[in-house]
C-alpha cells in the first residue's frame, strides 16, 4: 500500500538505505558490545579488535542485504565481479596495510603485550594505550603519542619488562677504580629502598656487571607498582639526584672518560 503511494524510483533507494542503517545500528548497539563483553574477560586488546571486526562485518552484510532487498542484484553481482577481479591488484597496493592488519591479529592472539603494558622496541619505549586493526598507539615517557604499524612491532624484538603488576627499571651506574665498591653498592641500594615510589617486592638491587676502561660498572634495578609516565620520570630523576648527592658526600668518584696521549715530544724548532 505504501509502495503504491511512493514513486518506484524512490522505493528502491529507501529500502536500501533503511536496511543498511538497521544493520549498522544492530552492529553498533548489539553485536559490537556483546563481542566486546565476551572477549574482555580474556583480553582488552582482543575485545577491542574483534568487536570492531564484528561491527564492520555486520555493516558489510547490511550493505549486501540492502542492495538485494532494493532490487540492485545486478549492482551486487557487478560489485562481486569487480572485487574478485581487483583482489590481486588491491593485495599488491595494500600489502603493507594488510600485513599490519594480520600482524595486529597475531599480536592480539599471541599477546606478547597488553593494553597498559610498558614495552620497548628498537630505540623506543612507552605504554600501550590501544591495539587497533592496523596500528598500536603508544604513549612515550616524553608525552608523545606514537602511532606504530602493527607489522613493525610484530617484526621487531619487543621487550615487555613487566613482572605481574610491576614494571622493571634499570639504571647504569659507574664508579671510579679508587672508590669503595661495597660502600657504593650499599648507598645505591639504600636510596632505592628509601624511595616511596619503588616497590618493596621484588626488592631493588645493584649488581656489578663489568670493569670498564675508566669505571667499575653496575646495573641498578628497581620495580614500580604504578608504571605511569610521570611516575617513571620523577622516580628516575629523584634516584639519580640522590645518588649524585650521596656519592659526593661519601667520596665516591663518578668518573668520566679520559684520553692519555703518550710519545716523544715534538720539537718544532728543529
Amino acid at each position: 500500500m505504501i509502495q503504491n503511494q511512493i514513486p518506484q524510483f524512490l522505493v528502491n533507494p529507501l529500502t536500501f538505505i533503511t536496511i543498511t542503517i538497521i544493520f549498522y545500528l544492530v552492529g553498533k548497539v548489539a553485536v559490537k558490545p556483546v563481542v566486546s563483553l565476551i572477549l574482555k574477560k580474556k583480553s582488552r586488546a582482543m575485545a577491542n579488535l574483534f568487536s570492531k571486526i564484528a561491527l564492520y562485518t555486520t555493516v558489510i552484510i547490511g550493505l549486501a542485504a540492502g542492495l538485494t532487498a532494493g532490487g540492485y542484484n545486478e549492482i551486487l553481482t557487478s560489485l562481486g565481479t569487480i572485487v574478485a577481479a581487483g583482489t590481486v591488484a588491491i593485495g599488491f597496493a595494500m600489502k603493507d596495510s594488510i600485513s599490519a592488519v594480520v600482524a595486529g591479529v597475531f599480536i592480539v592472539v599471541d599477546k606478547p603485550f597488553e593494553i597498559g603494558d610498558w614495552i620497548e622496541w628498537k630505540d623506543k619505549k612507552g605504554i600501550v594505550e590501544d591495539i587497533g586493526l592496523r596500528t598500536t598507539i603508544v604513549q612515550t615517557f616524553d608525552k608523545e603519542k606514537l602511532t606504530v604499524p602493527n607489522n613493525e612491532l610484530a617484526n621487531s624484538t619487543v621487550k615487555n619488562p613487566v613482572d605481574g603488576e610491576n614494571v622493571r627499571v634499570q639504571l647504569d651506574i659507574g664508579i671510579g677504580y679508587n672508590s669503595d665498591i661495597k660502600k657504593a653498592k650499599d648507598i645505591v641500594e639504600n636510596i632505592l629502598k628509601e624511595n616511596d615510589s619503588i616497590a618493596d617486592e621484588p626488592a631493588p638491587d645493584m649488581k656489578l656487571v663489568s670493569l670498564g676502561d675508566s669505571s667499575i660498572d653496575f646495573k641498578a634495578r628497581y620495580w614500580l607498582d604504578n608504571p605511569k609516565r610521570v611516575n617513571f620520570i620523577k622516580t628516575r630523576e629523584s634516584v639519580l639526584r640522590e645518588v649524585k648527592k650521596r656519592f659526593d658526600e661519601e667520596g665516591i668518584d663518578i668518573p668520566y672518560p679520559t684520553t692519555t696521549i703518550a710519545g716523544d715530544t715534538l720539537n718544532v724548532n728543529k
